[in-house]
């Protein structure tokens, strides 16, 4: 298990779930971290017991986008390979997901709360897709979004640049439950659960693969589009820390 991520399982098994703990980066997806993430889910899609998912943070922030840079603070050049692995993953799993959000979510992250089937986020929440302000395009961030139904969502954000608080986002991001505060949250998930857990796994899965099915249409064409600009963009970042550092440089700023 890399560091940045817990793994552990709730409800006598039934629930997984996945802690973001990588404070000193804000949380921040590595190419390491995605790969144990995908494998997190082709794990759980092997286990018939296991009914759902629940992605948070271990502090305030949830997720302040990818880490493509390495320890040396180069270019991994895992990084491409490994995000659209996960996101093929993610955005393929019969197993529904509960993003609980209590602070920042941008970019990836960003991206990554609001492709769960429902999110949990506090008033003191914000998300936000500001590469373009910074002479980026968050291409996966929008792959994700739209491949999950919510393309009009992540157009308005990536338009915007702005933060949003977690009481707009839940105006026009309708899988999104805006409470008062964390133990709001965590209340209203538990009772989520509760229910989810009171039928039986398989049908919460033919459910999430009907779901699936829905937003299936242009699903590959949007993923190879992400990766082929993905790649021509990291591939100026080869000999220069500071590109390779860019999706963290408004991370570090904003918070």
């Amino acid at each position: 298990m890399p560091d940045g991520l817990m793994i552990t399982r709730q409800a006598d098994g039934r629930i997984l779930e996945v802690v973001l703990d990588r404070v000193e980066r804000g949380n921040a997806l590595s190419a390491s971290m995605y790969r144990e993430l995908a494998e997190v889910i082709r794990r759980a899609e092997n286990d018939a017991s296991i009914g759902a998912l629940l992605i948070r943070s271990s502090r305030e922030t949830f997720c302040m986008g990818g880490d493509i840079a390495d320890d040396r603070g180069r270019r991994d050049p895992d990084y491409s390979a490994a995000i659209h692995d996960f996101t093929e993953q993610w955005l393929s799993r019969s197993i529904p997901a509960v993003a609980l959000v209590d602070g920042a979510a941008q970019a990836f992250g960003c991206a990554l709360a609001l492709s769960s089937d429902l999110v949990f986020s506090t008033e003191r929440a914000w998300f936000a897709l500001p590469e373009l302000l910074h002479g980026l395009v968050p291409v996966y961030a929008i792959a994700v979004l739209d491949a999950s139904g919510h393309a009009a969502t992540g157009a308005r954000m990536m338009w915007q640049g702005k933060r949003f608080s977690g009481r707009e986002i839940s105006s026009f991001a309708n899988n999104v439950v805006l409470c008062a505060s964390i133990q709001e949250a965590e209340e209203g998930i538990a009772d989520i659960f509760t229910g989810w857990m009171g039928g039986n796994v398989d049908s919460l899965r033919r459910a999430k693969r009907f779901t699936n099915n829905a937003n299936d249409t242009n699903r590959n064409t949007i993923l190879s589009g992400a990766q082929k600009a993905l790649q021509h963009a990291l591939a100026n970042a080869d000999e220069d820390p500071r590109k390779a550092q860019s999706y963290l440089s408004t991370a570090t700023s904003n918070r």
